[in-house]
């Protein structure tokens, strides 16, 4: 589980940091229904979410910013999603992270929610 402070792995044949994040109950079962529809796995599911968040944040639109409230994800029933991006992406994320004042687990959650109310993840 990536934790705050932490930095996510990097894999440097394919220029790409991951890390894994857990995900429970709501947030859980958003990345499943996306990962179903779209015939792709949860680790991409949770990917193509980060990636559509971050892809909003010039607009920073109604419903970006993390709230406080989010539940950690630890719960009993909380599923390990290996979120894998680019280096950029991971960059742009740890900032946005710290300028929320959020850890970057928090806000990858939050990603999955935001994206998944935008429309289906593809």
């Amino acid at each position: 589980m990536l934790l705050m402070g932490e930095r996510p792995s990097r894999s440097a044949s394919r220029g790409t940091r991951s890390a894994i994040v857990a995900m429970g109950g709501f947030c859980r079962e958003v990345c499943e229904a996306a990962a179903s529809r779209s015939g792709r796995s949860l680790d991409d599911a949770g990917a193509d979410a980060v990636r559509r968040y971050l892809s909003d944040r010039a607009t920073r639109p109604s419903g970006w910013a993390c709230p406080g409230f989010l539940p950690e994800g630890d719960d009993e029933d909380a599923a390990e999603v290996r979120i894998e991006l680019d280096a950029e992406s991971w960059d742009l994320l740890a900032r946005e992270a710290d300028r929320q004042r959020v850890a970057v687990e928090q806000l990858v959650r939050h990603a999955i929610l935001y994206a998944s109310a935008r429309g289906p993840l593809s």
